[in-house]
């Protein structure tokens, strides 16, 4: 029966992704335990508040003791996630079964994705058997936050759109529409992808019969998950607005960003002044912390809380920063490109989950040495990561590696997208559809989060980078195969 849905391909990524999800909850279940799924930072703490918050009819708030002001910094869709799973098995012990599968799919909608784009079966097989073994997609599918969740749907929303521009079936258009509403309650990036989705069905508008109204009820559908939350929002808060987050990551990350390149002082320092301008201002009443908020150390949390308030305020500021020093701005877009491009946390899972020792730290990055001192002081820090011991140079080594496995992926992957445009002529809208959905995902992080982007917002685009990555090696393979023939 189950390979009436799935080719031998298919099983054997979903194969493959089951005993890499399922080996590695059983190594973190049991020797870590519970608290190994939690992802460092607030993610985790704040999804499970909001899911018991829910559960015990307190409402979507992220405070843990009364009063339980409702929330706007995050979307119902993960904390709706986790609180199926602590209703249904009493813990998140559902969650994490079904992420394992999630990881499945995400392989299984990465391998259609790309044999529709005109990939063979082998570089399709290969680059989705890679992306689920990519450390960083394999150890976000374990730990208890949104990004499996998200980038299984976004791809699933982006494959059904694909199988609309090549089959020019409208059902397909409303598939990918409704699963593209529900990816966006789970995380509001998503709707960025509409905008593509608008485009794809204006250019092949005169197929197949459609009709504007198929493009309505599309937009219905995508609708139908995020226009309830919207007029929650607005009921709430008087604001027409998905999220909250995106004014405050402004302000706060971005604008502390371009005060820390235009002063010359650390991001910490410059976050901290930035947060006790918001405090100092009379005209505004922030609410006293919860008990989970610590104040005024971890002020900014509650300020996230319910920022809708504040939103215009913190937009006029963040334009009054913009305008002081646009090239720092500039500096922090373009180091966020970077960082987006070649980051990796391949060292952090093993830490947390004991697998080795946690690493030495050094008191200055490599890139910050090279941007502040130049050159010869960065040779000198290289030279003194090889010499602080094993846990440094693992530290280093990882890093190093990483960033030289992506930075050479990232150059591969365009070379094999300018071969593929060559190639399949006849797939040419799809593959810049494609190329247009990666880069939409990578300016929207990196213009809200700049140069504290996670490699975690990369994963909806691995299999692509992945996939175009292995065609522009086989590109390479056959040149030089062909230089060294004629010499």
């Amino acid at each position: 029966m189950i390979l009436r849905f799935f080719s031998k391909d298919e099983l054997l990524i979903g194969g493959v992704a089951l005993l890499l999800s399922g080996g590695l909850f059983l190594f973190v279940h049991f020797s870590v335990g519970p608290e190994g799924f939690g992802w460092g930072g607030n993610d985790f703490t704040e999804y499970r508040t909001l899911a018991e918050n829910v559960l015990a009819g307190r409402g979507f708030s992220l405070r843990n003791a009364a009063p339980y002001e409702p929330s706007a910094s995050r979307t119902p869709g993960y904390p709706l996630f986790l609180a199926f799973s602590l209703l249904t098995t009493g813990g998140t012990l559902g969650a994490s079964i079904i992420q394992m599968f999630l990881l499945a799919g995400i392989g299984i909608a990465a391998y259609r994705i790309l044999l529709l784009l005109g990939f063979g079966r082998v570089i399709a097989c290969a680059a989705s058997l890679l992306t689920i073994a990519e450390p960083d997609v394999l150890s976000m599918s374990a730990y208890l936050i949104s990004d499996a969740l998200f980038t299984f749907l976004l791809l699933l929303s982006f494959y059904f759109f694909l199988r609309f521009l090549a089959e020019r079936e409208q059902n397909f258009f409303w598939l990918a529409s409704g699963v593209l509403g529900i990816s966006a309650a789970v995380r509001p990036v998503a709707l960025a992808a509409w905008a593509l989705y608008l485009f794809g069905f204006w250019m092949i508008r005169g197929a197949g019969g459609m009709k504007w109204r198929a493009l309505a009820l599309g937009f219905l559908l995508a609708g139908a998950f995020t226009a309830p939350w919207v007029m929650r929002n607005a009921y709430q808060f008087g604001a027409w607005k998905v999220s909250s987050a995106d004014t405050y990551n402004l302000y706060t990350i971005i604008g502390s960003q371009i005060v820390s390149y235009r002063d010359g002082i650390p991001y910490a320092d410059a976050r901290e002044a930035l947060l006790n301008q918001f405090l100092a201002d009379e005209n505004l009443k922030p609410f006293p912390p919860a008990d989970n908020v610590g104040y005024p150390a971890q002020r900014s949390e509650f300020l996230l809380a319910d920022s809708f308030r504040y939103d215009q305020w913190m937009r006029d500021r963040f334009w009054e920063i913009f305008w002081s020093s646009p090239g720092s701005w500039a500096k922090a877009i373009v180091l966020g490109a970077f960082e987006y491009a070649t980051q990796v946390n391949w060292l952090t899972p093993l830490e947390h989950w004991g697998i080795v020792r946690p690493s030495y730290q050094p008191l200055v990055s490599i890139k910050d040495v090279f941007l502040n001192e130049g050159i010869g002081s960065l040779a000198r820090e290289i030279g003194r990561r090889f010499i602080c011991g094993s846990s440094c140079v693992l530290s280093f080594g990882l890093a190093g590696a990483g960033r030289i496995y992506w930075s050479l992926l990232f150059i591969l992957s365009c070379i094999g997208f300018r071969q593929a445009l060559g190639r399949w002529p006849e797939k040419k809208i799809l593959l810049w559809c494609a190329a247009i959905f990666v880069m939409l995902l990578a300016a929207l992080h990196i213009f809200f989060v700049g140069i504290l982007v996670q490699p975690r917002y990369r994963m909806p685009s691995v299999p692509f980078f992945t996939a175009f990555g292995l065609l522009g090696i086989s590109v390479l393979f056959r040149k030089t195969r062909s230089i060294l023939r004629l010499a």
